[in-house]
């Protein structure tokens, strides 16, 4: 009985990495950033299908019973090899810009990511997949609030007397500031 090689996906190429930073008033409100994105992509003017392998990029060996797969020397690996052309100065390949419209939802935290498909490292054959494009947010520190999860905490200091008689205190906030008086934070003691 014949045994075949079980069939592998494409190869995946690297994905890249990008730290974005952001103001924390840009992390509360979210926004959209319009990047460019620049790619190098295989010519597809001058790709020829390897004759040695039919553009698998591997070739089967019989050998008795068992059936190998090996890496095509021919075109080493690549399937459908590209050889240069006119269209591409002979290089190969094709530098292509990209404009990109990344939406960065409201309340965004440092050390989330967000992930462009396709936009890595750019497949060199049919046989190959592109990588993906990692944004990972990083949120500026603010001169006067203190972010813990959802909350932003505002520091301010007051003198005993104020904190026993109660005090208005103007608290800023991205949306517009706001009063708080002390006096509503009075210790009930009974007796």
């Amino acid at each position: 009985p014949s045994h075949d090689t079980p069939q592998r996906g494409p190869v995946r190429r690297a994905d890249h990495n990008h730290t974005l930073t952001i103001s924390l008033e840009e992390a509360y409100r979210g926004l959209t950033k319009n990047m460019r994105v620049t790619l190098q992509r295989i010519c597809r003017e001058c790709v020829t299908k390897c004759g040695s392998c039919g553009g698998r990029g591997q070739v089967q060996h019989q050998m008795g019973p068992f059936a190998m797969a090996q890496p095509c020397g021919a075109c080493q690996s690549q399937g459908t090899p590209n050889k240069g052309c006119a269209g591409c100065n002979f290089k190969k390949n094709k530098i292509e810009s990209l404009n990109l419209e990344l939406k960065i939802p409201k309340g965004v935290e440092s050390g989330n990511v967000l992930t462009a498909h396709g936009l890595g490292e750019q497949a060199r054959s049919d046989a190959e997949q592109a990588g993906d494009l990692h944004f990972h947010i990083q949120v500026e520190d603010h001169p006067l609030f203190m972010r813990q999860g959802p909350d932003l905490i505002y520091s301010i200091k007051i003198s005993f007397e104020d904190s026993v008689n109660g005090k208005v205190i103007s608290v800023p906030h991205f949306d517009g500031s706001f009063d708080v008086d002390t006096k509503q934070w009075a210790i009930v003691t009974g007796k």
